[in-house]
């Protein structure tokens, strides 16, 4: 299991990384097409690590919890993390803004 959930965060990882990259293609048809199967991609990968990363907390219960409110509170954890995250992040992003603010530099990503 473990091993598994190693090589799901490497590919969620490769694949963060190669998204970035979509902006240097030469054209707009070109980036699109190519956007479109990295977030497929995306989409495989993160859906991978979250399965397996729910495997590994079940796993790591002890007999005797009360399987609900552990389940309940790692869900809450996940989601105020990503709250956090997400709330910091659009800050960044607002820093790499161009003129109008409706789009961002390539730096941004």
């Amino acid at each position: 299991r473990w091993r598994l959930m190693v090589y799901s965060t490497l590919l969620f990882g490769v694949v963060a990384f190669v998204i970035p990259m979509v902006g240097f293609l030469p054209t707009l048809a070109s980036r699109e097409a190519v956007f479109y199967v990295v977030a497929a991609f995306f989409g495989l990968a993160f859906g991978s690590v979250y399965a397996r990363f729910q495997e590994c907390t079940w796993s790591l219960l002890p007999t005797g919890v009360d399987v609900a409110n552990a389940m309940g509170f790692a869900a809450m954890c996940k989601l105020a993390g990503v709250g956090i995250g997400n709330f910091f992040v659009g800050i960044l992003l607002g820093f790499f803004s161009v003129e109008g603010g409706e789009s961002y530099t390539l730096l941004g990503y």
